[in-house]
């Protein structure tokens, strides 16, 4: 089961933009969860945050009634580090 769960966060790995929940070409650079349990870049929630004045999650919707201390995901964080690596070894 635990693998189960690895692969899925392997395959969302993508980051989202705030304003739509659309998949951008890249990885997580920091990867954050929100309160709700989203996971999303820390540069991109909090710029999207810094624009909007108002910190809602882009998924669920879900608002803060303040700005939230965004937590670092291990996990993904983790994931993140193995992915980059493998992409050097195949670019060297």
């Amino acid at each position: 089961m635990a693998a189960t769960s690895v692969q899925a966060s392997r395959n969302s790995l993508k980051h989202r933009t705030s304003k739509a929940p659309q998949q951008i070409p890249q990885v997580f650079s920091e990867p954050v969860s929100t309160p709700c349990g989203h996971n999303f870049c820390k540069r991109c929630i909090s710029e999207a945050w810094d624009t909007a004045g108002l910190c809602t999650c882009p998924l669920c919707k879900e608002v803060f009634s303040s700005r939230p201390e965004l937590k670092v995901n291990t996990l993904l964080r983790e994931l993140v580090s193995e992915r980059k690596l493998d992409k050097t070894k195949v670019t060297l």
